[in-house]
């Protein structure tokens, strides 16, 4: 291959360990030991790094995915070292550090390539990861910062360097890379509640919410402003990648509050209408963002379904991260959605930092109501993990509740790294396990009742393949074995 200036490069895809990420540095990374479970997200601040580069510098930039191509520390280091790289730039988490670390160093070692790192380890930590061989770190949202150490010149100067974080004109941010990396690729199979082949899209950047658990919130922005794209500039990209991927049925805008402002969400919903789009649609956003009266506007735009932060249903579990919804609010939303025929996704945490049993048990129970209400279409369930740079993980720390400091176990699918008197880490553990079991076995048996498990079952080999649909076909058989258990009991 060509020596290229700079490799911009998402994490390893599997560890030591044998055990294969779903990065997303911004929000929360997760490892897996079952190569069925596997997805990747497309990282999209890396993505808009790329391109700003390719489009304002002479510099010669390729962009790579290790995750994406599940590659293990030796591979990727092959595939890299082949570009002969000046520079090598990394977005990590703190999940996979250590193993990034090392990938780097090595390149380092072979080709004297100078490491450029971002991410929330190294915004927190800027002057241990100089230490540990890096180079230059480029704190919280980064792409306007490493753009203008390119431009300035300063990556020709000697010294090594932390560099705050720059906010840039997201009105007028180049479309992420789609060249050395296929945006399409990350829509097979993609993921796992996406019901089309759906391209990661975002129209804005940003969120007005204060949950004090959210690394994009508290180490990324750091404040509440939003800012969005031109509309015609969204749907002209809709169109070009529509165009260039057949097989696209729709767009995910995987935004931390795609509804945040009401005058862009008008307009985009307009200009939507007005090219009669036939993409599926689906957005994440805050409940609270999202006026009722939009809904049937957001229907007839293509949007199919709405992905929203729920995380629990007692009120003073949701005041105390943040996350203050009235259950009329939701409630109303809920039923909107529904009578729109517009599904919803909500995502909860189990031993959030005010919870109990108790409480999380309530929630569940009413979790349980509204899957069988069709109220709610998918549920994701995490083990609450708070980690460095937000409140609630110095909330946790001061309070001696955190049993672990070793970010190898920051893994929100595994294992709690909280034990308080009042909510043991095993009690979490345990009630977690519940969660999947129940919201698993509910789903099932709604998807009977209303006749459509069939239609369900089709849906999974056509998403998956028919190898797959197996594997999680006997996923669902044991499911039902241990639902049967607990209720012996």
């Amino acid at each position: 291959m060509n020596a290229v200036d700079i490799v911009i490069a998402n994490s390893l895809g599997i560890t030591k360990s044998n055990k294969f990420i779903i990065h997303s540095p911004s929000r929360w990374s997760e490892s897996f030991s079952l190569p069925e479970k596997h997805f990747s997200y497309y990282p999209c601040f890396m993505g808009v790094l790329s391109s700003l580069l390719k489009t304002n510098t002479p510099l010669k930039v390729k962009m790579l995915d290790g995750c994406l191509l599940k590659l293990k520390k030796e591979e990727y280091l092959d595939n890299i070292l082949s570009l002969k790289p000046k520079y090598l730039f990394m977005e990590i988490a703190s999940l996979v550090y250590k193993e990034n670390l090392e990938l780097a160093l090595e390149i380092k070692r072979l080709l004297g390539t100078k490491i450029l790192f971002a991410g929330p380890h190294v915004s927190l930590h800027p002057e241990q990861a100089l230490k540990d061989g890096i180079d230059y770190v480029f704190k919280g949202e980064y792409e306007q910062s490493v753009l203008n150490f390119f431009i300035s010149n300063k990556h020709l100067m000697h010294e090594n360097g932390i560099f705050e974080s720059q906010y840039f004109d997201f009105s007028n941010t180049p479309w992420p890379e789609d060249s050395d990396v296929s945006r399409m690729n990350y829509a097979i199979p993609g993921e796992p509640s996406s019901e089309y082949k759906e391209i990661q899209i975002y129209a804005s950047r940003g969120c007005i919410g204060k949950c004090s658990f959210c690394v994009a919130r508290n180490i990324y922005y750091k404040n509440s402003f939003v800012r969005t794209r031109q509309p015609h500039d969204v749907i002209k990209e809709m169109t070009y990648l529509k165009n260039k991927y057949p097989m696209l049925e729709g767009f995910f805008f995987d935004e931390e509050d795609h509804f945040a402002l009401q005058d862009f969400n008008n307009l985009l919903c307009n200009e939507l209408i007005k090219i009669n789009n036939t993409m599926k649609i689906e957005a994440m956003g805050r409940i609270q963002s999202i006026p009722l009266h939009i809904i049937p506007k957001l229907k007839k735009a293509g949007y199919y379904k709405l992905r929203v932060g729920i995380e629990s249903f007692d009120e003073e579990v949701q005041k105390k991260i943040g996350k203050y919804i009235p259950r009329n609010q939701i409630e109303d939303f809920l039923y909107t959605c529904k009578n729109n025929n517009i599904s919803v996704y909500a995502t909860f945490q189990v031993g959030l930092s005010a919870s109990s049993p108790s409480s999380d048990l309530f929630t569940l129970s009413i979790i349980k109501d509204y899957i069988m209400k069709d109220l709610i279409s998918n549920v994701q369930v995490s083990i609450y993990t708070p980690f460095p740079g937000t409140p609630d993980f110095q909330y946790l720390k001061d309070s001696k509740y955190l049993i672990s400091e070793n970010y190898e176990d920051y893994n929100g699918g595994e294992k709690s790294i909280i034990d308080r008197p009042e909510y043991s880490a095993k009690e979490v553990i345990n009630i977690y396990n519940r969660f999947l079991i129940m919201r698993d076995h509910i789903n099932l048996v709604k998807k009977i009742k209303t006749k459509r498990v069939f239609k369900w079952i089709l849906s999974k080999v056509r998403k998956y393949g028919l190898k797959k649909s197996m594997y999680k076909l006997r996923q669902r058989i044991q499911i039902e074995m241990q639902y049967l258990k607990i209720n012996k009991k």
